[in-house]
């Protein structure tokens, strides 16, 4: 390895650990920028090692900001953040050890919050057509027919 490539290396790690020190990145979104940045293979593999070696890097972590995130602030639902991981290659038993750690009850209270929010922007002839466009609009978003059908029924009976 020459001196000029080295220091490139450590250039492009040190470029790689300040934006994982302001937001966390997974594997696959490093080697992404590692291929975008012209870097060969076996670098990639030694630089993305370093990273993981000195958490810089923690599959683990990523997954817990991004679910967190996900539902709290993008309001999707856990079939759409599962497709989403599983599309940047993380381990199944990353997703559903943090996928556990969210109660089926706040996931139906962030759907339902969405769900009223959604219905006051719907227009329809009838409940029924409303209730199919609510449904539509909350699967799009990733969430179970059993979680749509309980908070539409949550919506239409708020005395329950």
């Amino acid at each position: 390895m020459t001196n000029a490539k080295y220091s490139s290396l450590k250039v492009t790690f040190r470029h790689l650990a300040m934006l994982c020190s302001r937001s966390e990145y997974c594997v696959y979104d490093i080697k992404r920028k590692l291929c975008n940045f012209g870097v060969e293979e076996c670098d990639r593999e030694t630089i993305i090692q370093k990273l993981i070696d000195e958490k810089f890097v923690d599959e683990l972590r990523y997954c817990t900001a991004f679910v967190t995130d996900k539902i709290r602030n993008n309001k999707w639902g856990i079939r759409k953040i599962v497709n989403e991981l599983q599309k940047k290659h993380i381990p199944s038993t990353i997703i559903n050890e943090v996928i556990i750690k969210f109660s089926k009850d706040e996931i139906q209270d962030v759907l339902t919050q969405l769900l009223i929010k959604k219905q006051k922007l719907i227009t329809g002839k009838n409940p029924s057509e409303i209730n199919n466009k609510l449904m539509r609009f909350a699967y799009s978003r990733g969430f179970s027919s059993g979680e749509i059908e309980k908070a539409i029924e949550t919506i239409n009976n708020p005395s329950k």
